[in-house]
C-alpha cells in the first residue's frame, strides 16, 4: 500500500489545458491522472479539481479560483512532497511502535525496552558544485546538523565520560559549527527565516531576497558576499568549505502550494493508508515530533 501511495504523485501529469480550465491536454495526461487517482483511492474528477482549483473566502462568501498552469504544477509537486513526507513519518512511527512493543513484551523490563532499536550509519558529505541552489543549501544544512550531532556524541560526551572516570586522555580539538547552524536556522533571524519572510511578501524577487540576506548578515563570520553576481547569490562558510548559492528558484521552491483542497481530498480517499497519512491524528504526531 505504501508503494502505491509513493508511486502516485510523479505519475500525475500536470494539467495542461488553457489557463483557468479544468481540462487535460493529451491522452497521456488523462491516463496519468486516472492512474494517480486509482493509486490514491480517489475519483478522477475530485483529484483534477483539487489540483486545478482552490476555494477562497472573501466577505463571507466562498469563491472557486482556477489555477494557472504553473500553479497547478506546483500543487502537483506539493502533493508529491506531502505524500513522501507523511509516508516516511508513518513508517518511522510504525517502526518505533513495533520496537517498543518488542521491548515491553519480552518480560525483561526497561533493559529489554532500551535494547530494542535500529542503528543507522549515515555517511554524509557536503555538496559543492559549480552552481549551487536551494537543494544544495538544504543538503548542506542537514550535514551541518549531522556534524554537530557527531561531534557532540563522538567527541564531547566521550571526553566528558573520560574525565568523570579520571582517565588521562589528550583533548581532541574540533571546529564548533554552532554559529553556522544558528545562521541557517536561528530564531528570530536566520537565512531560512529571511527566506520564509520573503515568501510572504507580495512582489518578492531574487534581488529582494538577496538584498535582505546581505543586509541581515553582513559581518557574520559564516556569511559572505560573492565578488561576482552579488545581487543574485550569497556565500555560507560550512564546516566542509565555503559554498556560494544562487538564489534562483529559492522563492518558488520554498512556497507551500498544498492548499486545503488536496489534503481534504486525500482524507476522503478510499485507501485506508492514504486517508491515515492525512488524518488529524497523523498531523498531530508530526507536530509533536
Amino acid at each position: 500500500a505504501g508503494g502505491r501511495a509513493a508511486a502516485a504523485p510523479p505519475l500525475a501529469g500536470a494539467p495542461a489545458g488553457p489557463p483557468g480550465s479544468l481540462e487535460l491536454d493529451g491522452e497521456g495526461a488523462v491516463a496519468a491522472l486516472r492512474l494517480a487517482a486509482r493509486l490514491l483511492g480517489c475519483g478522477d474528477a475530485e483529484l483534477l479539481t483539487a489540483l486545478n482549483s482552490r476555494t477562497i473566502s472573501a466577505g463571507g462568501e466562498e469563491m472557486v479560483i482556477c489555477k494557472k498552469l504553473p500553479e497547478a504544477r506546483a500543487s502537483r509537486d506539493a502533493l508529491a512532497k506531502a505524500l513522501y513526507e507523511r509516508l516516511f513519518d508513518h513508517i518511522i512511527f510504525a517502526l518505533n511502535g513495533s520496537l517498543a512493543a518488542v521491548g515491553q513484551g519480552s518480560g525483561r523490563g526497561a533493559a529489554a525496552a532500551s535494547s530494542a532499536g535500529i542503528g543507522i550509519l549515515d555517511i554524509f558529505g557536503s555538496e559543492i558544485f559549480a552552481t549551487n541552489g536551494f537543494e544544495q543549501l538544504l543538503i548542506n544544512y542537514a550535514n551541518e546538523k549531522l556534524q554537530a550531532h557527531f561531534t557532540a556524541a563522538a567527541i564531547t560526551l566521550l571526553q566528558a565520560e573520560y574525565l568523570r572516570e579520571g582517565l588521562a586522555v589528550d583533548r581532541v580539538e574540533y571546529t564548533d559549527n554552532a554559529a553556522t547552524i544558528a545562521l541557517l536556522e536561528g530564531k528570530p533571524l536566520s537565512v531560512l527565516a529571511v527566506l520564509d519572510d520573503q515568501c510572504l511578501q507580495a512582489g518578492a524577487t531574487d534581488a529582494s531576497l538577496t538584498a535582505a540576506l546581505h543586509s541581515s548578515f553582513d559581518g557574520h563570520a559564516s556569511y559572505g558576499t560573492p565578488r561576482i553576481g552579488a545581487d543574485r547569490a550569497f556565500t555560507i562558510g560550512h564546516f566542509g568549505g565555503r559554498v556560494t548559492y544562487s538564489v534562483a528558484g529559492f522563492l518558488s521552491k520554498n512556497k507551500d502550494a498544498l492548499f486545503a483542497e488536496l489534503p481534504s481530498t486525500m482524507r476522503a480517499s478510499a485507501s485506508p493508508l492514504v486517508a491515515e497519512l492525512f488524518s488529524e491524528a497523523a498531523e498531530q504526531r508530526r507536530q509533536q515530533a
